[in-house]
């Protein structure tokens, strides 16, 4: 068996066996929505993220928007 093979094989081997990860449960928060939404915001705006807020309704123009404003259409 040549080095490339017996390499190949090992991966194989190695990767052949399943891990169980360890993960935490993640529950529902019981704060509102507004309140998660305005975290958000706060977080994203500290790495200098530009946040737009609108409603549902106007998402489709508000997205068209800042792709037209960024030679995107």
């Amino acid at each position: 068996m040549d080095a490339k093979t017996e390499i190949i094989d090992r991966i194989k081997r190695a990767s052949a066996t399943p891990v169980e990860a360890d993960r935490v449960p993640v529950r529902a928060s019981q704060r509102g929505r507004a309140e998660i939404v305005d975290q958000f915001a706060e977080y994203v705006a500290e790495y200098r993220a530009t946040v737009v807020r609108v409603g549902q309704a106007e998402l489709s123009q508000a997205i068209k928007a800042l792709l037209h404003e960024r030679g995107s259409e």
